[in-house]
């Protein structure tokens, strides 16, 4: 009999939205997009177990020995509008590729939605680009497809 997959680890950030969940299964990283009004799991390798941050930790999961600093505050339940439910559901619709842009400083799901805001896009010009650019975007593409330089997209987005 498969064993469920079950919540062990979420942490907080500073408005209480979830920024790190650690399930049976692996362990997430979320950023969350404003525009959309949803949470955005990533693979996010190892948990940074608190940090100084609000937790809530199952009461069966060990924590590991923390090596300097603390693990922050820890809560006794979980809030009430973050389920064990709704926080597997964000980890198991994890992404392939978040984008964050810098001008709305929004994060975007483009791994199958594709819906990044206006100052990002996807280049694929000739086949040969194949990322994600713009004015908002950190990664500049290789031909310049109107992707302009932080600097002058600062100047038009300020």
């Amino acid at each position: 009999m498969a064993v469920k997959e079950r919540v062990l680890f979420v942490e907080f950030s500073s408005d209480r939205r979830p920024f790190g969940i650690v399930t049976t299964e692996g362990n997430y990283d979320v950023d969350y997009c404003r525009k959309y009004d949803e949470c955005l799991a990533r693979d996010g390798g190892s948990a940074a177990y608190g940090g100084g941050k609000t937790w809530w930790a199952r009461p069966d999961f060990t924590l590991p020995p923390q090596g300097q600093g603390q693990y922050g505050k820890r809560l006794k339940r979980l809030p009430r509008a973050w389920t064990q439910t709704r926080l597997l559901e964000i980890a198991q619709d994890s992404c392939d590729e978040i984008q964050h842009c810098w001008i709305c400083d929004d994060f975007f799901d483009v791994t199958w939605k594709n819906r990044a805001c206006e100052h990002v896009w996807f280049c694929d010009a000739f086949e040969t680009c194949n990322v994600w650019t713009g004015p908002g975007s950190d990664d500049p593409c290789e031909h310049g497809c109107g992707a302009r330089s932080r600097t002058l997209a600062r100047r038009a987005y300020a």
